[in-house]
């Protein structure tokens, strides 16, 4: 669920992430262009932008496993509309309306 005030600290989201050094999980929160905030001695992140990001990765798995329906099954698998929401933003679904056209017979769809 959204809380934007949610936030954990680098510690923690090393042992979510189940690494086992603090710089294994900066490389981790840069590539997903996530930028920890510093606070006082320590590293925070908000804990809506890591779930983004695992989000995303997993919608570009479904992408390539199910091309045509990876939209409806991660819809259907995910109970926060604020992430489902997001997500779509980021990877809008395409829209699934197949147009049909006669010519001479022939029938093509597109």
């Amino acid at each position: 669920m959204f809380l934007p005030d949610k936030q954990m600290k680098l510690k923690e989201l090393t042992i979510k992430l189940g690494f086992t050094d603090n710089r294994t999980t900066l490389n981790w929160l840069r590539g997903h262009n996530i930028e920890p905030v510093k606070m006082g001695r320590e590293y925070v992140i908000f804990q809506w932008d890591v779930d983004l990001a695992i989000q995303l990765n997993m919608v570009e798995g479904l992408k390539k496993r199910f091309p045509s329906t990876w939209a409806e099954i991660y819809k259907a698998g995910t109970k926060d509309e604020y992430m489902v929401k997001s997500v779509f933003k980021i990877h809008p679904p395409k829209d699934l309306s197949i147009m049909k056209v006669s010519t001479k017979g022939n029938t093509k769809f597109f």
